[in-house]
C-alpha cells in the first residue's frame, strides 16, 4: 500500500463496502498524527492571527486537545502499543465529533453572518472526516466484529451533514 493520499482516502472509501480493513493501524496513526499536526497549526494560526479568536477559549481548548489527542498516535506506537487500538478508536470519535462541530459552525455561519463575514468552504470535507471517524472506530472501537454498518453509517451522515451544510452556504451565498 502507498503512502501517498489518493491511496489512503482510495482505501478508505473502498472499505465501506468491505468487511475487511484495508488500512493498518500503522497507517492510520501516521495519518492521525499528520492531522493532528495540521490542527494544531490552524488552531494556533487562528489564536495568534488578532482578534477576534474565531474558536473562541472553549473551542480552542477542545481543538487543541482533540490536536493532541491525534498526535499521540505517532508516539505511542512506540511506548505503549497495547494501547494503539484504544488510542485509535478514542480518535475515531474525536474526528466525528470534530466533523459535527465543524458543520454546525458551518450552518451558524451560514444563517447569521453570512453577509458580513467571508467563509471559505470546501465540498467533500465533512463526508470524508465523518466517513474517517466511523471508520476509525468501526475498525478498532467495540463495533469491530461488524464494521460495516457502522462506516456506512458515517459515510451517509457525512453526506447528510454536507448537503444542508452545501445548500445553507449556496442560499446565503445567493443572499448577499
Amino acid at each position: 500500500m502507498s503512502a501517498r493520499p489518493a491511496s489512503f482516502l482510495r482505501d478508505l472509501f473502498a472499505q465501506l463496502w468491505s468487511d475487511r480493513p484495508r488500512i493498518d493501524a500503522g497507517r492510520w496513526c501516521a495519518t492521525n498524527a499528520f492531522i493532528g499536526a495540521i490542527l494544531l497549526g490552524g488552531a494556533m494560526a487562528l489564536r495568534f492571527s488578532g482578534p477576534p479568536n474565531l474558536l473562541g477559549a472553549r473551542g480552542q481548548a477542545v481543538v487543541v486537545a482533540s490536536a493532541g489527542a491525534l498526535l499521540l498516535a505517532a508516539l505511542l506506537p512506540l511506548v505503549r502499543p497495547g494501547l494503539v487500538p484504544a488510542l485509535l478508536a478514542v480518535d475515531g470519535l474525536i474526528v466525528a465529533g470534530l466533523t459535527v462541530g465543524f458543520a454546525i459552525a458551518c450552518v451558524a455561519w451560514a444563517r447569521t453572518s453570512a453577509g458580513t463575514r467571508s467563509f471559505r468552504y470546501l465540498p467533500g470535507l465533512i463526508t470524508a472526516g465523518s466517513t474517517y471517524g466511523a471508520a476509525l472506530w468501526a475498525d478498532f472501537g467495540p463495533a469491530r466484529a461488524h464494521p460495516r454498518p457502522w462506516r456506512l453509517a458515517g459515510f451517509l451522515v457525512g453526506l447528510a451533514l454536507e448537503a444542508v451544510v452545501g445548500a445553507l452556504v449556496i442560499a446565503a451565498a445567493l443572499r448577499s
